[in-house]
């Protein structure tokens, strides 16, 4: 439990850190084709996303089929 303590961060920074890998789209291809497609069905699920993560209100995700 104490190595954990050690190791852990605040959430707020984890955010952070998470917030820039998601607007950049850093994940493997099958992750970001699965957000396109569910925010190309859906724009609740957009919106929902985007308001979650700090993202302006129009940010999608582009892949090529």
């Amino acid at each position: 439990r104490a190595k954990r303590l050690r190791k852990s961060i605040p959430v707020s920074h984890w955010m952070k850190s998470e917030r820039k890998r998601v607007s950049a789209g850093r994940f493997v291809i099958e992750v970001t084709r699965m957000y396109a497609s569910a925010m190309k069905l859906s724009k609740r699920f957009t919106k929902d996303f985007n308001s979650f993560w700090g993202l302006k209100p129009g940010f999608t995700y582009k892949v090529e089929d």
